[in-house]
């Protein structure tokens, strides 16, 4: 079985319900334990998907035993919290944990916070902080993800993941590599050595990874 990422899900009654997002994998074991799919088109949401709950999956579409009406009850793959800062975290404010000065965001403030003589804002200050809802140790692999050999060049893009639904853990990787005639090749999960979201470190080289006989079209 593959997952693509934006295949098309539906439920066991024939009803689209959203698309692959992302694959959440444990990079000791290479388990499969949820999809992340996604839902609607502009306001998108991001929901975190069991495995278990797999049907099937042929020619890009993956069905799942998933009621339409119920899928706001699952978990979202992020959600955001703003915690009041103290003044120590005010004076280490990083990327990864925004500050945001008095009240919570809205969608738009007038007029707008640059074209006023305010006083210098004295509100309390928030930090941003995000959780994600898969299992600890755990990584939700993109599609595009950064496929790097042992000797540490760069060999292609993370473009598909196959899967074994009776061993519930990826087989392989397919990688691709180039621009406009994309050369496919699979890798399997063995020679795999670490994951994150945004990165594949093998343990080949990348001689090991030229050698793979390209994969053709179906």
């Amino acid at each position: 079985m593959e997952f693509n990422h934006g295949a098309n899900v539906f439920s066991t009654e024939g009803k689209e319900i959203g698309r692959i997002d992302r694959v959440v994998i444990d990079p000791k074991t290479k388990a499969v334990t949820h999809l992340i799919l996604r839902k609607g088109l502009i306001l998108t949401q991001d929901k975190v998907v069991p495995v278990d709950l797999l049907v099937e999956g042929v020619n890009d579409q993956i069905i799942m035993r998933l009621d339409p009406n119920k899928l706001d009850e699952l978990p979202d793959y992020q959600e955001t919290h703003y915690v009041l800062a103290n003044e120590e975290e005010i004076g280490h404010v990083n990327a990864n944990k925004p500050l945001i000065m008095g009240t919570t965001p809205a969608l738009y403030q007038y007029p707008p916070y640059a074209q006023t003589l305010a006083p210098p804002n004295t509100e309390p200050a928030y930090l941003v902080e995000k959780e994600t809802n898969i299992p600890e140790g755990t990584v939700a692999l993109k599609e595009g993800a950064r496929v790097i050999s042992r000797d540490e060049k760069k060999v292609g893009q993370i473009e598909q993941v196959l899967y074994d639904p009776t061993a519930h853990r990826a087989t392989h990787f397919m990688i691709a590599k180039g621009m406009l005639l994309r050369e496919k090749k699979m890798v399997p999960v063995e020679w795999i050595d670490e994951i994150s979201e945004d990165e594949v470190l093998l343990s080949v080289g990348a001689r090991m990874i030229e050698e793979i006989k390209e994969r053709q079209p179906a």
